[in-house]
């Protein structure tokens, strides 16, 4: 009887040793499978941010080129307006000629 109590219990204790094992082996494989997973999305992560790096960029050398335009516009405006304002004055100094 006891031999009998021995090897249940050693029956027992191998099934509980082989399920424990069973999910050692589960988790393992669910780690890896995560660790994958993180690895894949860091990735793509990274990916992403050097996209977002290289828009940033281009968006910036635009800002800077359409300030420079505008800077340009800008200058070349002022001398539309003052070349106008040499030819208005020409014009009054030949029409004031013209009346003496």
């Amino acid at each position: 009887a006891a031999a009998a109590a021995l090897e249940q219990g050693f029956a027992l204790l191998e099934g509980e040793r082989d399920r424990l094992a069973a999910e050692q082996r589960a988790l393992e494989e669910q780690a890896h499978a995560l660790t994958r997973r993180f690895h894949v999305d860091q990735h793509h992560a990274e990916k992403r941010v050097k996209a977002l790096e290289f828009n940033m960029q281009l968006k910036q050398d635009l800002i800077r080129n359409l300030v420079k335009t505008e800077q340009g516009l800008h200058a070349a405006n002022e001398q539309q307006q003052q070349r106008i304002g040499d030819l208005e004055r020409d014009i009054a100094a030949l029409r004031a000629q013209r009346d003496r």
